[in-house]
């Protein structure tokens, strides 16, 4: 299975398998979430907590605090874990510069 990762949304953690999540579809894949993250391009996606890598690119904004979340240009929102929280906010403020 080939996929379009402009099309991609994010992977979620099924255990030993992934999910992935595209505009119109959802798949599964016989990979775990790790295996996946050290095949991906990390200028494009993002592992933001244990169980979910985001695509960069379809991160429309992030809600800052204690519970802070990503929410996504097809209008889900994403956890972001606290280890990961000052990563994945640098991250998305350098694609993201203030004008």
């Amino acid at each position: 299975m080939a996929l379009d990762f402009d099309q991609l949304y994010y992977f979620q953690s099924s255990g030993a398998y992934t999910e992935v999540n595209t505009i119109d579809k959802k798949y599964i894949l016989s990979k775990n979430l790790g295996k996946i993250e050290t095949e991906l391009d990390s200028k494009k996606f993002l592992r933001v907590n244990h169980n979910f890598i985001v695509n960069k690119d379809k991160i429309e904004s992030i809600e800052k605090g204690k519970n802070a979340l990503i929410n996504l240009s097809n209008r889900e929102r994403i956890p972001i874990s606290q280890r990961r929280y000052q990563f994945v906010l640098a991250a998305f403020e350098h694609k993201n510069p203030a004008d």
